[in-house]
Formats: C-alpha cells, sequence, structure tokens
C-alpha cells in the first residue's frame, strides 16, 4: 500500500494497492458518508470515515447497496493517531497470523519428536534441537514485525520461514522412514504421529508459497480442502490421546475413541465431496457440510480443553505432556476459527478474502 501523504478529514484519498488497478479519488465529507458510497463504483476502494473521536482508513469491496450502518461494521479499517496513520496490509496480516501459528506448533513438533527418540539417537537428537531453536527464533520475529511493516520485507521473511518448513518437513519424512523400516526399535514416536507433523509442515509451506505467490483458491475449493485437511488431523489427535491415556482412564479413552470414529467418518465424508466436485460445490451443501463439521470440533474442543486442565492438574493417569495436550487444543481453536470464517462467507457476511486467503 502506497500512500502519498498522511491525511485528516477533508484530505483527497488517492488508493494504489498491487493489483487493484482501479483508482479513484474521493473528497471525504464526515457527514455524508452515505453520498460518498453511493459514488463508489462497485470495485474496491480507499475511503475515510470518522466516529467523531478517531479518523480510520478503510477497504470495502461494494458489491451491492447495504445499509451504512452494516458498511461500517463490516470494513477492514485502520486507524490514525496523532496524524501518524496506521496501514495494515491483508498479505502482512495473513503472514504474519500464518506463520506466528504454524512456527510454534513446529517448534513443538521438534521438542515432541526429542523427546520420543531413543538416548542414543543423539545426531536426530541434535537435530530436533536444532529446528526448535530455528522456529523459536522464527516465532520471536514475527512478533517483532507489525502489521504496517513493508510488505516486501513479509514476502521476503515467508521466503525464508517456507525453506525453514520444507527442511523440517524433509527431517519429519527421514525420520517416519527410519521407523517403518525398523531402525528405531524403543523410540516413543509413533509412525502416525510422525506422519502428522509432517503434513502439517506441508500444509504450513504451501500456505507460504500461496501467500507469496498471491494464489487464491477459490471459496469453494477451499472449504472443501481445509475440511479434508483438518478433520484427518482432528482424527489422529483423538487416536494419540486414546493411545497416551493410561488404559484405566476407561471412560476417557472410550471418548477419545467415539472421537476418533466421528471425525474419521467426517473426513471421509469431505472426500466424498470433493470427489464429487464441482458438482457438489453448492451453497446448501457446503453449508451443511461447514455447520455439520462445526459441532463436531466445538465438541473435540471442549473434550481436549478438559483433558488438558485435568493433565495440568495432575487429576488423571496419563503420559501425555502437559505441552502436548495445549498443542492439539490450539490446533481445533484454529480449525474453529477457519470454520467460522466459511460460515459468515457463506451466510453472505463480508470477509476480505484476501486477508483469510479463503
Amino acid at each position: 500500500m502506497k500512500m502519498n501523504q498522511c491525511f485528516s478529514n477533508q484530505n483527497v484519498v488517492k488508493a494504489v494497492y498491487g493489483e487493484w488497478t482501479d483508482t479513484k479519488q474521493v473528497t471525504v465529507n464526515l457527514t455524508g458518508i452515505e453520498s460518498v458510497l453511493d459514488n463508489m463504483s462497485p470495485v474496491i476502494k480507499m475511503w475515510v470515515f470518522s466516529n467523531k473521536t478517531h479518523i480510520f482508513l478503510c477497504r470495502y469491496h461494494i458489491e451491492q447497496a447495504t445499509p451504512i450502518k452494516s458498511v461500517i461494521r463490516s470494513m477492514h479499517c485502520n486507524r490514525i493517531l496523532n496524524g501518524v496513520m496506521f496501514m495494515s496490509d491483508p498479505f502482512v496480516v495473513r503472514s504474519l497470523d500464518e506463520i506466528r501459528f504454524w512456527s510454534r506448533i513446529m517448534k513443538e513438533h521438534s521438542f515432541f519428536l526429542r523427546l520420543g527418540f531413543r538416548c542414543e539417537d543423539t545426531q536426530l537428537i541434535d537435530e530436533a534441537n536444532q529446528f526448535q531453536a530455528i522456529f523459536e527464533d522464527i516465532e520471536r520475529r514475527a512478533h517483532m514485525y507489525q502489521e504496517n511493516t513493508d510488505p516486501q520485507t513479509i514476502r521476503q521473511f515467508n521466503s525464508e520461514v517456507y525453506n525453514a518448513a520444507t527442511h523440517i518437513w524433509a527431517f519429519k519424512r527421514k525420520v517416519l522412514g527410519l521407523i517403518l523400516r525398523c531402525k528405531l526399535p524403543g523410540g516413543n514416536n509413533f509412525p502416525l504421529l510422525v506422519d502428522h507433523i509432517s503434513r502439517e509442515a506441508r500444509y504450513f509451506s504451501n500456505r507460504l508459497d500461496e501467500l507469496n505467490k498471491g494464489r487464491l483458491e477459490p471459496l469453494a475449493d477451499a472449504i472443501i480442502d481445509e475440511n479434508v485437511f483438518f478433520l484427518k488431523i482432528m482424527a489422529d489427535h483423538a487416536k494419540f490421546i486414546g493411545h497416551l491415556l493410561d488404559p484405566s482412564e476407561r471412560k476417557l479413552v472410550e471418548q477419545a475413541r467415539e472421537f476418533s470414529h466421528e471425525f474419521d467418518t467426517l473426513m471421509y465424508q469431505a472426500i466424498d465431496l470433493s470427489s464429487m466436485r464441482p458438482q457438489s460445490q453448492t451453497h446448501p451443501l457446503l453449508s451443511q457440510f461447514v455447520d455439520e463439521n462445526r459441532v463436531s470440533v466445538k465438541s473435540l474442543r471442549d473434550f481436549k480443553k478438559t483433558a488438558r486442565d485435568l493433565i495440568e492438574e495432575c487429576r488423571i493417569k496419563s503420559i501425555i505432556h502437559p505441552l502436548l495436550a495445549d498443542h492439539v487444543f490450539r490446533e481445533a481453536e484454529r480449525f474453529l476459527f477457519i470454520l467460522d470464517m466459511f460460515d459468515r462467507s457463506l451466510s453472505g457476511m463480508k470477509v476480505n478474502r484476501k486477508e483469510i486467503l479463503f
């Protein structure tokens, strides 16, 4: 985003943003927001409004006539304080969000792998420690960047993180190969767990590549693909919990098995819906698909939260590390966030597609 100047309520706004080739100058009158909207063509624009205490720079995609109050509620805005305009670029916002979340996940994967190696696996332990340090540094740096950081700086950062994500993916696949060839007898890393965390590394690297290339998946495809991915992740989590709880915790073990079966069923339903596209990508089918999955994910999220709290308080018997319990809880929360974004899009609420990437 490039702006010629910081501005106040009567300045002229000129927006120039990447592929948004349509530019427009609008003289903003704070008492005539409706007339400003009426004069704007149905493309993404930049404009200003005030709530009497602050001035905001806003983006809005006007697709149809909308009451002014709902317009204001749905816009992505950036406040101007003390004459300084705080610009946030959707590409930057989304990139930092992905890196902050997934770099922490990758860091913790390295820690969990190390815990599962045998004492004599010194080279693998050293590699896991290196990856843990790499992603801890990436996470720290991601939190240092702000939403108004130069997009080119973030694009370079994305490329760096992409390389780290592809390298940890290769490390995880190497470990999986060693386990499946019985080269690490006596270790405590399940093959499915190692496959699981390598799928997440691939997902992370693919997302960074998509962001840097500006390759946005159509909403209908994203709804199906994200659900296929995350439903498998949730099913795996239920299996891991069931196997790491002490067998004497019969009630919790049974609950975990029930969740495993439920999410396997939902995953296969998602795969079936995927194989039927594009004919399956109708609004009613996708809406029901998202609603059904969201109900189940909320139940699993609550189960994970309960298990996490009981483990932290040492009230149940298991070999689940407290960090692992929190780790799988956060991933369920992430999936719910994505499902909520899909639900908002399908219900007609305005969602900045470039910001959420769907």
